[in-house]
């Protein structure tokens, strides 16, 4: 039985509605639409990119954008409009019958995190939650956790890639969240899973 870390958004939750409402409510200037929006956001541009990029924001704005993002983006009302990504949790359940299943995000209220994954009946599943609380790092979290090199940790970011490659742990990317498929091969991951229908194949 090894430890299968897994991120939360965009990994086994789809937050894309939550995020692009939230885009849109703080940059009255935009008018992409949610297709438009993500084709951009998935080739990997930041923030502070975008918003200079796109709608001509100065960095002071980019900074006050920035900030109220952080206030609106874990507010409860909008946590209730993430969904989980179909499929997952048949994949999840597989890979749960010979492996330790621990959530890792980089989410800034554990207690939220806690109640969204009730919502979402994923409590039984994962052994235990580690939210970073943007007070430290995933790669932090894990090693205080304990882990081994069989251990994985799945995730939809770049940023998951290098964090487990900074404490030697196996990555794999999933190419149906925040980043698409030639994105996340420019950071050369261990294993990279395109179908949420492979993802327990790949592990187990």
């Amino acid at each position: 039985m090894v430890n299968i870390f897994f991120d939360f958004d965009g990994t086994i939750i789809n937050s894309q509605h939550r995020l692009y409402d939230l885009f849109c409510e703080l940059c009255p200037e935009c008018h992409l639409t949610y297709d438009e929006y993500w084709n951009i956001k998935r080739k990997r541009i930041t923030q502070k990119e975008f918003l200079k990029k796109y709608f001509k924001y100065s960095d002071e704005k980019c900074r006050l954008f920035h900030q109220k993002w952080l206030e609106k983006v874990e507010e409860e009302k909008r946590l209730d409009t993430d969904f989980l990504v179909e499929g997952i949790l048949l994949e999840l359940k597989k890979i749960k019958k010979h492996n330790k299943l621990i959530l890792v995000t980089n989410r800034q209220s554990k207690q939220l995190t806690l109640k969204e994954v009730t919502r979402l009946q994923l409590n039984t599943l994962f052994d235990e939650v580690l939210v970073t609380e943007q007070k430290s790092s995933k790669s932090d979290l894990i090693s205080k956790f304990g882990y081994c090199h069989n251990d994985f940790l799945v995730g939809d970011t770049g940023e998951d890639i290098l964090e487990a490659k900074k404490i030697n742990l196996k990555n794999v990317a999933v190419s149906w969240g925040i980043l698409d498929t030639d994105t996340l091969k420019k950071y050369s991951p261990n294993v990279l899973v395109e179908r949420v229908s492979d993802l327990a194949s790949q592990i187990i």
